[in-house]
């Protein structure tokens, strides 16, 4: 109708008590890995290259994502508001998603198409299921069916408006020490906040944010680091939700999460004919960092915070059908005589039939560091059951966007890598699938002679009559730049995962191998149960355990415990 776009699915199965629901967090990846699953794809602008995914499983744990670039770009933190309820019959499941029409950006009309597209993965078959059959990309919408007849014109878009209010309670705040004797006092500090987005038309939208309040937003996945490296971490927040594609690139030139403690932004993004364009704009107070992401600290180890003005922008341009041109630029501006720009090119378009290659060009501009540049090339190429990967990249030594994401041990280096995976249908009495993957890579630094960065690994998995996945893995790196006197590493990896239907399942895993100069230990285990339909309990431990071989003394043990439970209705 005006308001909703109604999907329905009918799933059959002969063994409908084999059929799992175990994963229970939203926008979780494994969802058409582990369980159960349906997906529907729309292609809103018909150009071959944009899409919006909505996926669910048994338990109605949902999925939904943006794609852009045929699938090279994903946004997986965008989550619209839709509804979907599932259903478990003798020989079948079902699914229905409600899908407003105002969560999607289109282009308005009488008579519309829409590319579409209709999956599922089946766990008791090992099969994906396709409405349209084709052996590459399944996010590619170059071949996805059409949509046809649709009325769009009195399509609803408006505006929304969402007020936030809250109060804390505390002794004191960390900017007022060092605090003199009897000068710590509880108080009441209120806050207010505003977010408002505006859509004057379904391919343009603008939004706004003053003091916004992310008290409600789902936390960051566990994840225990060993290395000196900054860890990547997905943007969650509303106000970076929509429209955030257009700025993916080759290279991370804009990273959102550094922007920390937001006064207010502005953004608006949209699509006009065969143009793509994104502008962001946020002022905020930002912890001080160094040239490799640490946070600076004053003499009492308090985060040091500076205002800070955040600029981008993107244009992106389809040309020659399915290909691509953009242009980027970010800035952070902190004074008059403290900032950091980047600019960047890319150009995208598909190579071979079934594959796609992606080249950027960018050039930093940074105060008291210089210029300097960076030059990435990629090519995916799918077909059947393989995938061939392959990178090269050349990234100088001053490439330090502080607007962006690239880690501190890539700058100053030239090389690349392969990665070719494989699937194996086996059909047999006992192993019913096969997965290999080999992949491996090398890099040399620029200014530095004799020294080398390389890293070789493979990994198999077998599915054993749809109940075990067991995956085993190895690694082996060799680092003579930050480990000069230990460079060597080499890691092994056992994974296991059962499959036991609707009611259970399990994942466990451990590591282990040569960390450097230490010995390195980590285990998970995840168990999910349904003591019944609509109930779903998840509990997953992690632990880690490191050794070092000069110092026996020197111990690190982590362990972290994390349960949910879930109820759908």
């Amino acid at each position: 109708d005006d308001e909703y776009i109604f999907v329905a699915f009918e799933c059959f199965d002969e063994n409908i008590d084999a059929v799992s629901a175990a994963v229970t967090q939203r926008d979780d990846g494994s969802l058409f890995e582990v369980d159960d699953s349906v997906a529907v794809i729309f292609d809103t602008y018909h150009d071959q290259r944009t899409c919006y995914v909505f996926a669910a499983n048994l338990a109605d744990t949902r999925l939904d994502l943006r794609i852009a670039d045929a699938g090279e770009s994903q946004e997986l933190g965008w989550d619209a508001v839709w509804d979907v309820a599932t259903h478990r019959h003798a020989d079948r499941w079902t699914a229905e998603f409600a899908i407003p029409v105002s969560e999607l950006r289109f282009l308005p009309g009488e008579s519309v198409t829409w590319g579409v597209e209709f999956l599922r993965h089946a766990t008791v078959s090992r099969e994906d299921i396709r409405w349209v059959h084709y052996d590459g990309e399944v996010l590619d919408p170059a071949h996805y069916g059409d949509l046809s007849g649709l009325s769009l014109s009195h399509a609803s878009y408006g505006l929304d408006v969402v007020a936030s209010a809250v109060g804390r309670y505390d002794e004191a705040d960390y900017h007022d020490y060092p605090l003199e004797p009897g000068d710590a006092e509880w108080d009441v500090h209120p806050d207010a906040g505003m977010d408002v987005e505006w859509v004057p038309l379904p391919s343009l939208t603008m939004s706004g944010t003053v003091n916004p309040d992310f008290a409600q937003i789902e936390g960051d996945p566990n994840q225990i680091n060993l290395t000196g490296d900054e860890l990547f971490l997905e943007e969650r927040r509303p106000f970076f939700a929509e429209g955030m594609e257009v700025f993916q690139a080759p290279l991370t030139i804009l990273y959102t999460r550094r922007m920390e403690d937001i006064a207010y932004g502005a953004k608006a993004g949209g699509r006009f004919g065969t143009t793509n364009f994104g502008a962001l704009y946020v002022r905020s107070d930002d912890f001080l960092r160094t040239a490799g992401a640490g946070v600076v600290t004053d003499g009492y180890g308090n985060p040091i915070s500076v205002e800070s003005d955040h600029i981008a922008l993107a244009l992106r341009q389809d040309i020659l059908g399915s290909a691509n041109l953009a242009g980027y630029y970010a800035g952070l501006e902190r004074g008059e005589d403290d900032y950091s720009r980047v600019a960047a090119m890319t150009f995208n378009a598909p190579v071979f039939g079934h594959g796609r290659a992606s080249a950027i060009a960018a050039r930093t501009f940074n105060d008291g560091v210089g210029e300097d540049g960076a030059y990435r090339v990629d090519m995916e190429y799918e077909r059947a059951n393989s995938i061939v990967e392959a990178s090269f990249e050349w990234i100088g030594e001053q490439f330090v966007p502080e607007t962006g994401f690239v880690s501190e041990d890539r700058r100053g280096r030239v090389g690349g890598y392969l990665e070719l995976d494989r699937d194996f249908q086996m059909g047999g009495d006992t192993v019913d699938e096969m997965n290999v993957d080999v992949y491996g890579g090398r890099y040399e630094w620029i200014d530095v002679t004799d020294r080398d960065y390389w890293y070789a690994g493979t990994s198999v998995a077998t599915i054993l009559e749809n109940r075990l996945r067991i995956g085993t893995s190895v690694s082996h790196t060799y680092d003579e730049i930050d480990y000069p006197d230990h460079p060597e590493r080499t890691t092994g990896n056992l994974q296991l995962t059962t499959n036991l239907g609707a009611w259970s399942g399990y994942i466990a895993s451990v590591s282990l191998g040569d960390y450097h100069n230490s010995t390195y230990y980590q285990g998970q285990g995840i168990a999910c149960l349904q003591p019944h339909e609509r109930v779903t309990l998840d509990m997953r431990v992690t632990g880690v355990f490191l050794r070092d071989y000069e110092d026996v003394d020197w111990v690190v043990e982590r362990v972290r415990a994390d349960w949910m439970i879930s109820r759908t209705t």
